[in-house]
């Protein structure tokens, strides 16, 4: 039988262990007399209760900080997470003021994809409480182990609202500090994503406790190695650049199954974190489909210096927003479920009858003879890539093939392009699939997307329904049943 020493631990105490012989002690021991071992706690029982409201009821986990338990707040019945750290710093003057600025400013986080934080406290001698929202779901860690990795619509329908939530944190001046899989849980409700764990490795850090660093040659670190920035292995706790760092990191192993650095040691994960770029996500796993796009936002967000990366959520999240997002409803994944909330569809417009087209106008486009409308979008005859454009013309273009052969090009020079029926649009398709005002291409310097206006017959891009969605090189983009490739070579 283990010994127990100290303070006897009865009902709603803690019990502390120590890892080399197990003997147990009361929570008002931190180091073991014996060997001068940091105790570790064994945990909360049952039925305790801490911060004179919040009855614990389970274990959900632990984390490199401390413990998060399911809890029942005694007199609302509101399940909560509650988070424990424990350590004797808990009791310097000096931390304890650190500690009101973190929990007024975490108080003040308000967005649908955070996990909302009720309260915060400590508890002499030794321990910290954070008190969030109670979320009935998975997180994206044990979703990665689970199923692998994500396919790219499933991981935009999630990165977006999970930088919709980091975005409203940012602007109020919160960093997080400790972005990574297990710190995202997809809510079982279909409510969309939730951002857990919001000022943990800044509380932590502030305590300067040693018992939860890694001590490298690069400095000490609070934090798991394999999802810091640069600058927290530097011992600086960073700024709101740090947060995309981590979503980089984040995204890499979502889209690819593996973390960018795959380092053995933690002396060698720090020094690569610091110092080292990653592959790009198509270079390491070629056989995986990412969007171009995607890779591109991922590897400036991995970037080591901050003023190279996107400086806001909110930039990041403008460029990961030319997504693909399926309109049937049985396609409709989280993001459109989340976003058809708070954001209803635009009524559908009225079509004028199909069976007259004007055939002159005053609009300045330019038009293309209709091909023959068949029952669903055909695929051009298309010849492999190269000068097939007449006049030499090049840059971002649509091209109207027939018989393998360019019959109309359209070259993109205005930042937004309008495509449809009627006269004063800037591409004007003759078909009785196409609506008045179908879509529009929208043109950024280094992205093009199209965006469908509510057309009666849908926008394509190989072949998957849009609403939103970014083209590259060889698209093939059907406004109703009129087939436009899209070509920048």
């Amino acid at each position: 039988m283990p010994r127990l020493r100290g303070a006897l631990p009865g009902r709603g105490r803690a019990i502390k262990i120590c890892p080399k012989d197990k003997t147990e002690y009361g929570d008002d021991i931190s180091f073991c007399p014996i060997c001068g071992t940091h105790l570790a706690a064994v945990g909360l029982r049952k039925g305790e209760v801490v911060g004179g409201s919040y009855r614990v009821m389970e274990l959900l986990g632990r984390g490199w900080a401390g413990a998060v338990y399911k809890a029942e707040h005694s007199m609302m019945g509101r399940a909560t997470a509650l988070k424990i750290i424990t350590s004797p710093v808990v009791a310097d003057p000096a931390f304890i003021e650190r500690f009101r600025q973190a929990a007024a400013s975490l108080s003040e986080l308000d967005s649908p994809y955070v996990a909302m934080v009720h309260d915060l406290g400590l508890e002499q001698p030794n321990r910290i409480y954070i008190a969030s929202e109670y979320i009935e779901g998975k997180s994206l860690a044990k979703m990665l182990a689970e199923e692998g990795p994500l396919a790219a619509q499933r991981f935009l329908d999630i990165i977006n609202l999970v930088l919709e939530g980091l975005k409203s944190a940012h602007e109020m001046g919160v960093v997080h500090g400790s972005i990574k899989p297990s710190n995202v849980i997809i809510a079982n409700d279909n409510s969309g994503p939730r951002l857990v764990d919001f000022g943990i490795q800044r509380i932590v850090g502030a305590l300067g406790d040693e018992i939860f660093a890694t001590q490298t040659s690069l400095g000490r670190v609070y934090g798991e190695i394999a999802y810091l920035a640069p600058e927290q292995i530097a011992g600086d706790p960073g700024d709101v650049r740090t947060d995309i760092y981590a979503m980089g990191l984040m995204m890499y192993e979502l889209l690819t199954g593996a973390k960018p650095f795959r380092q053995d040691t933690a002396e060698a994960l720090a020094r690569a974190q610091a110092g080292e770029h990653p592959a790009a996500p198509r270079e390491f796993k070629p056989q995986l489909k990412i969007p171009k796009f995607v890779e591109k936002a991922i590897m400036q967000a991995l970037e080591k210096k901050p003023r190279k990366r996107q400086q806001t959520a909110g930039e990041l999240l403008e460029e990961l927003q030319a997504e693909i997002i399926p309109e049937e409803a049985e396609g409709k994944g989280v993001w459109q479920r989340a976003r058809a909330a708070v954001m209803p569809p635009k009524p559908e417009p009225a079509e004028a009858p199909t069976d007259f087209v004007k055939a002159g106008g005053a609009g300045g486009g330019i038009r293309a003879a209709a091909p023959a409308a068949p029952a669903a979008p055909a695929r051009p005859q298309v010849p492999e890539p190269g000068p097939e454009a007449p006049g030499g013309v090049t840059g971002p273009r649509f091209i109207l093939y027939e018989a393998k052969k360019a019959k109309s090009v359209w070259v993109l020079t205005k930042p937004e392009t309008r495509i449809g029926r009627a006269p004063d649009c800037d591409i004007i398709l003759e078909d009785r699939t196409v609506s008045r005002v179908h879509a529009v291409v929208v043109s950024k310097p280094d992205r093009i997307f199209v965006e469908d206006l509510n057309s009666m017959n849908g926008t394509y891009i190989n072949n998957e329904a849009v609403k939103r969605g970014h083209i590259e090189d060889g698209d093939e983009v059907a406004f109703g049943n009129v087939v436009l490739v899209f070509r920048t070579t």
